[in-house]
């Protein structure tokens, strides 16, 4: 189901009443789920009359949807659509999603006088490292705040947090409504106010390759490559704009301080704003707003997969073309192609597996086209390259040697990005998100999950033989390729549910914590 732009409906409204399974978008709300929502709202049922109705009879589940479809009476439900932002041809005039250099130093000058519209707080800068010794932080002026969010304590410096999507509990996910309300607490941020701007000190590779042009390197696909600094402020980006947050709240800075601020625009550590943990805004005063779209769940993946590439998924339908981020500087294309070995997976166990430990599978997506990330950074200054080259390199997408008789990017897709933990396609993901304005959404969990989901595979099995979340088989992955018994024989503490019903419990988890 295609939604309109800017609906506003139940996030469950359009189900038929008397099904056994709600399955709406992200949504996919079983019985004792429903009753958990239910309890967690049981303030806003008693005042409207209901909850006595539901005592009457607690097994009957029509009733339950029926009330899920009460409580979510007025949510905006957006689509990928509905959530992209195109950018300016000139990356100076925009005043959210990707700001620069230019942009920032007018707002530090002047914040009173050049806020942009809709922004009536303040401009709050996070950066996630250090510019330079002497030179560390921007320096803070009237209504500008400069956080050191590496230190400020409270949340992971990726806004990575260990979730339980129903079939895996994953160490990588998005963080909960929880940590992300003690984030805005600690840096006292208003999401409806406020205009965040996620930003590197330094951006420390080179951008050149160490050694030969081989291995499927080349000067601007380098060994060595700049842009990784957007696999951080990208996600703090896709982090906040998934649990509600307006365009125009959220940017990140193209390129790092430390090569576009002067020293005098500069301070020494200490000279940053101290984080006051004064905040008192809550993504629950979000719960109008629902974004989950951006972050898909692998059923919808193998679903879509299995129906050539085709989804029906509530505002990520249509053709679906899907983009694998996870350039290797081993050699450029190993983890994609299905190299042996190519996956570490040392995030994998929160207790320390040693690296020489890999997946129980090798291979990628099937239908997915190879979209090395550095590939869309100019290798030279790391910035973002132009609007109208990154459209070059997804309309046509055999520029990469691996994805030779695929066709690129059509108008009208919706975009899929992955990679290993959904860092690598913050960058890929950004290009399309907040730079080319395409219908874009992520597969949050990405390989780490995916290569977890095994059901044939001699080494690992963690699901039971026909499992409609097994991806171990060559109709969902390509270049499928079971990695030998003794490198998967301490294969991650990443727990696997084997009679898991449903992958949707972190955006079900979300929206209880939302509706609390």
């Amino acid at each position: 189901m295609q939604l309109n732009s800017n609906p506003v409906r139940s996030s469950l409204a359009y189900l038929p009443l008397g099904t056994e399974t709600l399955t709406g978008g992200n949504l996919h709300l079983e019985e004792n789920t429903m009753k958990k929502i239910i309890g967690k709202l049981a303030v806003g049922l008693v005042l409207f009359g209901f909850l006595g109705a539901c005592k009457k009879d607690k097994d009957d589940n029509t009733g339950l949807i029926a009330l899920a479809v009460i409580l979510g009476n007025g949510v905006r439900v957006n689509s990928a659509a509905d959530l992209a932002s195109e950018s300016a041809d000139n990356y100076d005039n925009n005043n959210y999603g990707l700001v620069t250099a230019t942009t920032v130093k007018k707002w530090i000058a002047n914040w009173a006088g050049t806020k942009p519209d809709g922004i009536s707080g303040n401009l709050i800068i996070l950066q996630s490292n250090t510019a330079g010794t002497g030179q560390e932080y921007i320096k803070p002026a009237t209504g500008v705040y400069v956080y050191d969010w590496n230190a400020g304590g409270g949340t992971d410096v990726n806004f990575r947090q260990e979730r339980n999507s129903g079939v895996t509990y994953v160490p990588t996910g998005l963080p909960d409504g929880a940590r992300t309300d003690a984030f805005l607490k600690l840096y006292n941020i208003d999401l409806t106010k406020d205009l965040v701007v996620f930003a590197a000190g330094t951006d420390s590779a080179t951008g050149v390759n160490v050694g030969s042009l081989a291995n499927g390197f080349s000067a601007d696909l380098p060994s060595t490559p700049k842009g990784s600094i957007y696999q951080t402020t990208g996600r703090g980006l896709f982090w906040l704009r998934y649990w509600g947050a307006d365009k125009k709240n959220i940017a990140i800075l193209d390129g790092d301080i430390k090569s576009q601020f002067a020293v005098s625009e500069l301070v020494t550590t200490g000279g940053q704003s101290s984080p006051p943990n004064t905040g008192t805004f809550s993504v629950k005063s979000l719960k109008s707003v629902d974004n989950s779209v951006l972050a898909q769940p692998v059923e919808n993946i193998i679903a879509f997969v299995k129906a050539g590439g085709t989804s029906s998924a509530t505002g990520f339908s249509g053709s679906v073309f899907i983009a694998d981020a996870r350039f290797n500087t081993t050699a450029a294309s190993n983890e994609y192609a299905g190299v042996a070995s190519a996956t570490g997976v040392t995030e994998y166990n929160t207790g320390g597996v040693t690296a020489q430990n890999k997946s129980a599978i090798e291979g990628h997506i099937k239908g997915a086209v190879f979209a090395p990330w550095p590939k869309f950074i100019n290798q030279s200054t790391g910035r973002f390259k132009t609007k109208s080259e990154i459209a070059a390199l997804w309309k046509d997408v055999t520029w990469q040697s691996d994805n030779t008789g695929k066709s690129g990017y059509q108008d009208g897709q919706v975009i899929l990005q992955y990679c290993r933990t959904n860092a690598r396609s913050m960058i890929t993901g950004m290009s399309t998100f907040i730079i080319l304005g395409k219908p874009t959404a992520f597969y949050d969990n990405s390989w780490i999950e995916w290569s977890s989901l095994t059901a044939t595979t001699g080494g690992k099995q963690n699901l039971p033989s026909g499992s409609k979340f097994a991806t171990d088989s060559a109709d969902v992955t390509e270049g499928l390729r079971f990695n030998a018994t003794g490198v998967v024989a301490n294969y991650s503490n990443l727990k696997v549910n084997a009679n898991a019903t449903t992958s949707r419990q972190i955006q079900i988890d979300d929206l209880i914590y939302k509706n609390q």
